[in-house]
């Protein structure tokens, strides 16, 4: 219960619906509901990010943080008729709101906060000399050698890029899993990528020691005795905990942190929101125990974190807050959302998010056997060209039906396929019913197909 020094005083009206959060996923819900014309408040917590630079490096950066979703360029505009509040926001009551000193009343309210950032700790000393993903615009000048820290998607991204554009990249991470939850075959082409790159991975760090020397920053690096970056000359053989030393120097550090559903001040046991640490327990409207109370994106859970899956549960969540009859209510395990992990190469799923029972599982629960078809994405193109191009497709395919029940696109030629698959999946269309299209006989979607009949 709220004390009554912290009760709210103000009133800021009832609202249709409440949006919590600021980034693209709450935006989006923003828009959606304004344009039924119901009214909608949209609660922004106060951020204060850097913005990059208008150089050619800053514009680089810039583009690297949009991949990383890390929205620097979302905005409400004035004539979407949105009642906008700022401050942190919690539950005061049933069915209220409050944000500082103003109450709001409201009818549903969408939790879309996204995620934040949980810190290394004491793993890492000095951690103020480093850089973030969110302040990496404060480079001026191009690091000659950089070190990233971390672990996943994020900080591969930032490894290939700064790669590209010229850095020598020392890559931290405490696990060899390199893009967890992808296709092995994915992952296995965007490791080789990486070391065609000149990225070196240092795998199992234990702790990071930085300290200023001159222009440059000193790291050492602490390797557990059991880490796999040991050679056998260099474990102990008498049992004692020991760890392996590193030391380099660079020019800057990156921090790439984990990820968190930002759930922190919300005060959700008021409103009778059960949540975890790892998100907000919904169902498959997206609803949550609480009243009206519905979540989406990372809030639900750090793997709904990429932009994709984030927007398009945000608008089924939308629909569902605003929608008055149950029965009208769109379920999320038949949402098929092209999901894009923007490394070198390129990988695209398609397919129910993660988390959900998949068409794949169920069709095996029901007897009903899964076909994989697999094939270079060059056997797709033109051989006119003349060029060849790394990246493959791989589908499963329901052997009754013909339906497609999943799909992973890898490369930058492959990627002109999503489009047709998602449609494809989304409306049931066997894949066999593709080849009736009246389609140009040398177009890549014709030997997309035959490349299918011949799996």
């Amino acid at each position: 219960m709220t004390s009554p020094r912290n009760r709210p005083s103000g009133r800021g009206g009832h609202y249709r619906l409440v949006v919590l959060g600021a980034g693209a996923e709450a935006l989006a819900a923003a828009q959606t509901a304004a344009e039924r014309d119901v009214r909608v408040a949209v609660v922004v917590p106060e951020i204060d990010r850097p913005r990059a630079p208008q150089t050619l490096l800053g514009d680089k950066i810039r583009e690297i943080q949009r991949q990383t979703g890390l929205d620097v360029d979302v905005h409400i505009a004035p004539d979407w008729g949105i009642d906008v509040f700022r401050g942190q926001p919690w539950f005061s009551r049933y069915r209220s709101l409050a944000v500082g000193r103003v109450e709001l009343t409201y009818r549903s309210v969408l939790v879309a906060t996204g995620w934040r950032r949980t810190s290394f700790g004491e793993r890492v000393s000095q951690a103020e000399l480093c850089l973030r993903p969110e302040t990496a615009t404060e480079m001026t000048e191009l690091p000659k050698r950089l070190a990233v820290v971390g672990d996943g998607a994020e900080a591969c991204i930032w490894a290939q890029a700064m790669s590209r554009l010229g850095s020598q990249v020392d890559w931290f991470t405490t696990t060899d899993d390199l893009l967890s939850g992808e296709d092995a075959e994915a992952v296995a082409r965007v490791g080789a990528r990486l070391r065609d790159q000149g990225v070196k991975r240092h795998v199992g760090w234990g702790r990071l020691h930085v300290d200023r020397t001159g222009r440059l920053l000193g790291v050492v690096v602490e390797h557990p005795n059991n880490s796999e970056h040991l050679s056998n000359n260099e474990k102990p053989d008498n049992g004692e905990r020991t760890s392996h030393k590193e030391k380099l120097l660079v020019d800057a550090i990156l921090l790439c942190e984990p990820r968190v559903p930002n759930l922190g001040g919300l005060a959700l046991p008021t409103a009778a929101v059960r949540s975890t640490p790892e998100g907000i327990e919904v169902d498959e409207h997206l609803a949550t125990t609480g009243t009206r109370v519905f979540a989406a994106g990372a809030a639900c859970g750090i793997v709904w974190q990429q932009p994709e899956a984030a927007l398009a549960t945000a608008r089924l969540a939308t629909h569902n807050a605003l929608c008055r009859i149950a029965w009208r209510r769109r379920s999320l395990d038949n949402l098929v959302v092209p999901r894009t992990t923007p490394t070198d190469p390129l990988i695209i799923r398609i397919g129910p998010l993660p988390g959900t029972p998949t068409r794949k599982r169920r069709l095996e629960k029901q007897g009903d056997d899964v076909e994989e078809v697999a094939f270079d994405v060059a056997e797709c193109e033109s051989s006119s060209s003349g060029e060849t191009h790394e990246g493959f497709v791989k589908l499963h395919i329901s052997r009754r039906s013909g339906r497609l029940c999943e799909a992973t696109l890898v490369g930058h030629a492959a990627e002109q396929f999503a489009a047709l698959l998602t449609l494809a999946m989304t409306h049931h269309v066997p894949m066999g019913k593709l080849a009736d299209l009246p389609l140009c006989a040398a177009s890549s979607t014709t030997r997309l197909i035959e490349a299918i009949r011949r799996g």
